[in-house]
């Protein structure tokens, strides 16, 4: 119930099975990130879902005031870009020098 949201959401379902589809048509492919609307993304964070799914939420989140309408029959691959922003661009470097001072490990 409710409208369907963009909120730059994804999940990713972790198998076992290649492809699972939901009583509401959303087809979810094993390691793919898929795009959910607001509403889906809440209800595959919770149980029976959640230790299903690997929910990706976006770097900064979107309002529901701020969201334009997803169409959730589409069942669209979400690109990374769209939950890290189109200008990410982060390396996270070891503190430390995990290897030492005699070279790579």
């Amino acid at each position: 119930e409710g409208a369907c949201l963009d909120q730059k959401q994804a999940v990713i379902y972790n198998g076992p099975w290649s492809m699972v589809m939901d009583d509401d048509g959303h087809t979810l492919y094993r390691g793919e990130r898929m795009a959910v609307c607001g509403k889906t993304f809440e209800i595959y964070t919770h149980e029976p879902y959640a230790s299903q799914i690997t929910p990706v939420p976006p770097a900064e989140a979107v309002s529901p005031d701020d969201a334009i309408e997803f169409d959730c029959h589409k069942n669209a691959v979400r690109d990374a870009r769209e939950t890290k922003g189109q200008d990410y661009a982060a390396t996270q470097l070891p503190g430390s020098d995990c290897c030492g001072g005699e070279g790579c490990c």
